[in-house]
């Protein structure tokens, strides 16, 4: 499962993820990009759950499908999202949760969508404020230290951070962790002063044993050959 905690407001988007994946052993893999912006059509895709059903569809979006903007994309998503699940939907986990944030031109406004597996992927309106996953009530939250200049980041930031040394602590079996690891990398959806969209991304935290699960993957990767 992924960490993604995001942010959403009218004039903003801000979405951190980890990268760690892992295999069905639940041991590390590899590290990866778990949002993924689609700079055409102003929009930034992420999920939990199954990596293929996230990967697909933003491929499928950013390389193949013709979509005229992001409203159209939130049009499209559904019955697309659907037909790559019934390909898919017999590899664990079994459920999945595809999020899209993006610029409406139509309302003028950022906006963001869930599409859960459970619901058939029909389009979830997301509210404006923060989420987090895994859990984070608004009390933890609300007494994190923010840093001046990075006002809620830095909370998104350290809502995982947290969350990772409770999964670290737990005593919990592996297969039902989170596995949070890696690297934790924000992405940001803006208005510049012109009234374009910006997107950036860049890696805000090394986890203390990202080497060590670098060195697991790589050894389960040469058990393989």
């Amino acid at each position: 499962m992924t960490a993604l905690n995001f942010t959403l407001s009218a004039d903003a988007v801000v979405v951190l993820t980890d990268t760690l994946m892992t295999k069905e052993n639940d041991e590390p893999a590899a590290f990866v990009s778990k949002a993924l912006p689609i700079a055409h059509l102003n929009a930034l895709i992420s999920g939990r759950g199954l990596s293929d059903m996230v990967v697909g569809w933003a491929f499928d979006v950013a390389c193949r499908r013709l979509v005229a903007d992001f409203d159209d994309l939130i049009l499209q998503s559904p019955a697309g999202l659907a037909e790559r699940w019934a390909e898919v939907a017999h590899i664990d986990p079994p459920s999945t949760t595809v999020f899209i944030w993006g610029w409406s031109p139509a309302e003028g406004r950022f906006v963001g969508y869930a599409f859960r597996s459970g619901d058939g992927f029909k389009a979830e309106r997301l509210g404006d404020g923060s989420r987090f996953a895994p859990g984070c009530d608004a009390a933890t939250f609300d007494a994190i230290t923010t840093h001046p200049d990075l006002g809620d980041v830095t909370k998104l930031a350290k809502v995982i951070l947290a969350a990772k040394e409770d999964e670290d602590a737990s005593p919990a079996p592996r297969h039902e962790r989170c596995h949070i690891g890696g690297e934790i990398v924000m992405h940001s959806l803006t208005l510049t002063e012109g009234g374009g969209v910006q997107m950036t991304s860049q890696v805000v935290h090394d986890f203390a044993d990202r080497n060590q699960q670098y060195a697991q993957a790589a050894r389960l990767l040469e058990a393989q050959k």
